[in-house]
Formats: C-alpha cells, structure tokens, sequence
C-alpha cells in the first residue's frame, strides 16, 4: 500500500551510549526483533514501547545480562498473552511442589511445564526437561519487578540459567516459526 512520511521528529531520550559496547548492541537488537515480529504491523502497542525503552535503559546502566534478556522475554509475552504457564502443569493443573519432583518437561507447544504424568502427552522436538530450579528461574524471571532488578533476581545456577535460555528460545521459535537473526549475533558476541 500506503506511502508514510516522517516529516519531522524530536529525540526525547538518547541511547547512543549503547553503541560503545557490542555486546548491548547484540541484546538492543535482539529486544528490537523480537517486538517487531511478535507484535502486529501498523497497530500501536505502547506497553511493549515501555517494556522496549525499559530494556534500552537497563543494557544502558547494567549492561548486556542474559537475565535481563529472560526477564524482557518474558514480559513481553505476558504483555502480549502468551506467555508460558510456569506455576502449575499446563495439562492437568498440578502444583508446583508435583512440577518439582521431577520428570517435568517444558512443552512450548502446550504453552509451558507440564508434569511427569503429562509430559507423555506431548509432542514435538522442541519439548525439553524442566528442572525444578529452571522452572523457579524462568517464574521469578515473569515476577521481577523491572529488568534493571532481574540480574540480581535471577543470580545463581547456571545449568539453570542455561535451561532457562533454551526453554524461552524453544517458546520463542514455537511462536515465530523461525529464529530470530539477532540470536546469531548474540552467540557470536558471547563466544568472543
């Protein structure tokens, strides 16, 4: 269709800061992506701007932290209704006491943790084990107060950590259908 034009624009904020270290250019780039293409073209979403312009703030006084990244993700699914169900069994319903006994899978498909008795019921390659320390930090990662507190909220076991990652990727990839280009970049940027 339509032709846009912006005849004129007046900087409220500037994140130019960001440009200095890398490794926040790969984390701006990835929360850019990911609003752009989780959110519909042409209509505004001013909650997912905020959430957006929170991030730039936070990677502008923290720097780049994979828990910030966790902590964004996961609002913006909320913001947007989908985020995955980490405080019960998506299945049946089954406290978190149940989820943390072991034999809990995160099934993206399902939209979240299921338990040993409904992890039969899955399907598909993105289904992963869910610890019950990788289920704590991705649900305190959904609860943190703002992305400039989930490092700190978020600290301690990496295998964790690391589950934590490929859950919210594999959630990611489930609802996008693809990666996300930015990924690529931040892998590089980390493995440097």
């Amino acid at each position: 269709g339509e032709v846009w034009t912006l005849e004129s624009a007046e900087p409220v904020q500037s994140h130019a800061a960001l440009a200095g270290d890398v490794a926040c250019v790969a984390h701006a780039s990835y929360g850019i992506e990911l609003v752009r293409e989780l959110t519909p073209a042409e209509q505004p979403e001013p909650a997912a701007l905020e959430l957006l312009v929170e991030l730039y703030q936070t990677l502008g006084i923290h720097g780049a932290q994979p828990a910030t990244l966790r902590a964004f993700e996961l609002r913006l699914l909320g913001l947007l209704g989908i985020a995955p169900v980490l405080d019960r069994c998506v299945g049946c319903g089954a406290a978190p006491e149940v989820l943390d006994r072991g034999g809990a899978v995160f099934d993206p498909g399902r939209g979240g943790v299921a338990c040993l008795a409904c992890a039969a019921a899955g399907r598909g390659a993105a289904i992963r084990p869910m610890s019950g320390a990788g289920r704590r930090l991705l649900l305190a990662a959904q609860e943190v107060p703002s992305l400039a507190a989930a490092p700190d909220a978020l600290a301690g076991d990496p295998d964790a950590a690391a589950e934590a990652r490929d859950a919210m990727l594999a959630t990611l990839m489930t609802h996008l259908g693809r990666p996300l280009r930015s990924l690529e970049f931040i892998a590089k940027v980390s493995g440097a």
